[in-house]
């Protein structure tokens, strides 16, 4: 699980939590404003994003979590590592990229009232829903 001051969680079993946030950075913020990671995926346990506001996007590979160079200064809401190898980061507005390693692409712009709330891979697609619908 992830979640405010870009804490990171992993739940080994009944009772057994497990902090692993120590590599990833929490810089302070004006206004009494802390970081906050919204979202987290991963291909398996040494693969994993995380994605919060002040476009933020992380990367563990199984040992460090990097920061990773986001070409928007959108906050990402959600975050989805597919069936096709990329990963697939949405935030505000809807404004949605394809990303693996540092090769980014845009693959929605279209301004939306609301951020979406999921991303799904179905049939060799991606699937993004909101509550106005897919």
């Amino acid at each position: 699980m992830c979640g405010g001051r870009n804490s990171v969680t992993r739940r080994k079993g009944n009772n057994d939590w497990k902090g692993f946030t120590s590599s990833i950075l929490d810089p302070e913020r004006d206004y009494n404003l802390f970081n906050m990671f919204n979202d987290i995926d991963g291909f398996n346990e040494n693969d994993i994003c995380c994605v919060g506001n002040d476009e933020q996007i992380y990367y563990f590979n199984g040992k460090l979590w990097q920061k990773i160079d986001f070409p928007s200064n959108c906050d990402l809401e959600i975050v989805y590592c597919a069936g096709d190898g990329y990963v697939y980061a949405s935030g505000k507005k809807g404004l949605t990229f394809k990303v693996r390693g540092n090769h980014w692409k845009t693959i929605n712009n279209i301004s939306i009232q609301l951020p979406f709330k999921d991303i799904v891979w179905h049939e060799e697609c991606v699937w993004c829903t909101n509550d106005y619908g897919v």
